[in-house]
């Protein structure tokens, strides 16, 4: 079921003229990419939070459907300042950084180290000319448009993104760090932002994806990364979403694991209208390892929806899923895991764990972590918990001398403090702590700092 029809012939016209800006120099395949995007698009619309639509039944896009949103290839100016507020984001960051604004690279923004050696981080238009074999072996392989209309959508207006590829045997010396800021140039602006990320045989690579609001504007940032984890590689995925209340984040990550392979993302976010974390993980071959971690804040009427999908396809395969939501206000938290296990795929062991701590009578919680399991000789576990700060706990903490603000403080610092020490980059780890997780913590929460 498809709802407000009219923004379809919205997209369709903005295509038409999206379409007219392709360059000739694209091969054909690529522009079909866009064709059967749009295609598939017109024909399903965006999900509907409707019965019978298991993934969409909590989170409601109708906002983003009647907001008749811009593609990203309008001319949009910079603010003044515009660069100074980067570095000062990003001041302390030890990591080769590619600056996105609008959805578009800007290279005058970006900084980065010796990349030369191996790993090559390019635009996808880049790419298209340097390693064409690359985009069209992986993209759309693993976000596939028939999924969602997000998906449809991204593929259909798919122009600027970035390619990693980390050959064999090789590793990045420092974490990349993509960073998509949302200026104020326009209002009701949509970036269709793709990420393809390609790790060969034993290859490491550790990157983040910043999403960053400089502005009060209704965005949609509808964010697609494909990942593919080349036999004994090891991925290291780090999301920070720190945008408006009046901004929209749908971020859909497919991650595709070889033999071997060890992938562990943790994301931390929070601040916008409506935010959709939505993960699915194929374990396609033996011995290979996913974590997949979470932590959100929310505040206000702000909705956060932990989609997380993790398939285990071959024997001996292992995954761990840790998300914990802190809501204050009228805020709402979604988290609907799931754990598959194919017919095959014996000795797998699973986790998956949601826990969420309510700072507030209004604030709501829907938890509904699932298994199934397809095969015997497995151990698979799922557990779900929601609670107000314990009593016992204040109590012990006040009794070493601080007052019940300080007390309260710790206690939620502690609560979200575990996903964040997951973090194995110190500089990275600093940022999540400092900059992100302090920024996203409802006001009055500011007693004590994580890292005094």
């Amino acid at each position: 079921m498809v709802q407000h029809k009219e923004y379809l012939g919205h997209y369709l016209e903005e295509f038409g003229a999206f379409e007219k800006s392709f360059s000739k120099a694209e091969p054909d395949w690529f522009q079909d990419i866009r064709k059967a995007g749009i295609k598939q698009f017109c024909e399903q619309g965006f999900p509907t939070a409707r019965r019978g639509n298991e993934p969409w039944k909590y989170t409601n896009t109708s906002p983003i459907a009647k907001t008749l949103f811009l593609p990203q290839f309008i001319k949009l100016k910079d603010p003044i300042g515009f660069d100074s507020l980067i570095r000062e984001e990003l001041s302390g960051m030890q990591t080769d950084t590619f600056v996105f604004v609008d959805g578009r690279y800007r290279s005058e923004f970006s900084y980065k180290g010796r990349l030369d050696q191996g790993p090559r981080i390019l635009t996808l238009h880049e790419a298209l000319e340097e390693c064409p074999e690359i985009i069209r072996k992986h993209i759309g392989k693993y976000a596939e448009n028939k999924e969602n209309g997000f998906i449809a959508l991204n593929s259909a207006f798919l122009n600027d993104g970035i390619l990693i590829f980390i050959p064999d045997n090789c590793e990045t010396e420092r974490p990349v760090n993509l960073v998509f800021i949302s200026s104020d140039s326009h209002p009701n602006v949509v970036n269709n932002l793709r990420v393809l990320v390609v790790t060969g045989e034993n290859s490491k690579l550790s990157y983040m994806e910043s999403y960053v609001s400089l502005n009060t504007n209704s965005t949609l940032n509808n964010s697609v990364t494909e990942i593919f984890a080349g036999k004994n590689s090891e991925i290291l995925h780090h999301r920070a979403i720190r945008e408006n209340p009046e901004g929209f984040h749908v971020g859909m990550t497919r991650v595709w694991q070889d033999a071997c392979s060890y992938f562990q993302s943790i994301s931390i976010g929070g601040g916008s209208a409506l935010t959709r974390n939505d993960y699915h993980v194929f374990l396609g071959q033996p011995d290979s390892t996913c974590i997949v971690n979470g932590l959100h804040i929310t505040d206000g009427r702000e909705h956060v929806d932990n989609h997380i999908t993790v398939s285990h396809l071959e024997p001996r395969t292992t995954s761990r899923q840790n998300f914990r939501s802190i809501l204050s206000g009228e805020s709402r938290a979604v988290f609907s895991g799931k754990i598959y296990v194919q017919r095959n795929a014996e000795k797998s062991d699973a986790q998956q764990s949601d826990k969420n701590l309510i700072l507030s009578k209004g604030a709501e919680v829907d938890s509904n972590p699932s298994l199934e399991i397809l095969t015997d000789d497995v151990k698979c576990t799922h557990g779900a918990t929601s609670g107000e700060i314990s009593e016992e706990g204040l109590f012990y903490i006040m009794s070493r001398g601080f007052d019940k603000p300080t007390a309260l403080n710790i206690l939620i610092r502690a609560f979200g403090g575990e996903i964040i020490d997951n973090i194995t980059d110190a500089s990275v780890k600093t940022y999540f702590r400092n900059t992100i997780f302090e920024s996203l913590l409802p006001k009055g929460m500011e007693g004590i700092r994580a890292d005094k």
